[in-house]
């Protein structure tokens, strides 16, 4: 090829056309919009702090003191476990949407959230311990304070 072939224009490609959205896409989109739907159906309380820990506790402790708080029904977890769905997902999820809002605080109570991430270390997600249905709890963590709680990017 002559060196002067180089510098001419190519024909104009025409961008492939958008292929409408498949059946993986489809159920994609729907178990994310049922995830999202079970999140916020499991989201209570008031105030700009998230408390997060094991079972009851914060539920009692964002009801006394302020807060918000996630609180999923088990008949749900068990639904989504029967179903080969890990029920840690809609906690995962509520805690993305109340990141997303901004919220200012968010409060570790009643667990060893050091333990757990020792134990967690090298594990596939799959594999990580948890605590009822939850991987929160108080102890000091990186980027948190001795008290547990942890600021948000931006407070």
């Amino acid at each position: 090829m002559p060196f002067s072939d180089l510098f001419k224009k190519s024909p104009k490609k025409e961008p492939a056309p958008v292929k409408p959205a498949g059946p993986v896409e489809k159920k994609n989109d729907q178990f994310s919009d049922l995830l999202k739907g079970i999140a916020q159906n499991s989201t209570d309380g008031s105030g700009t702090r998230l408390v997060l820990g094991e079972g009851m506790a914060p539920m009692s402790e964002a009801l006394k003191n302020g807060g918000r708080y996630i609180l999923v029904h088990p008949e749900v977890i068990r639904k989504l476990e029967e179903n080969g769905i890990d029920g840690f997902l809609v906690y995962e999820a509520a805690l993305k949407m109340e990141l997303a809002s901004k919220i200012p605080q968010i409060d570790f109570i009643s667990g060893d959230a050091a333990g757990l991430m020792q134990q967690a270390q090298g594990k596939p997600e799959r594999q990580v311990p948890s605590i009822s249905g939850s991987c929160y709890g108080s102890g000091t963590m990186p980027g948190t304070t001795a008290t547990g709680k942890m600021e948000t990017a931006g407070s």
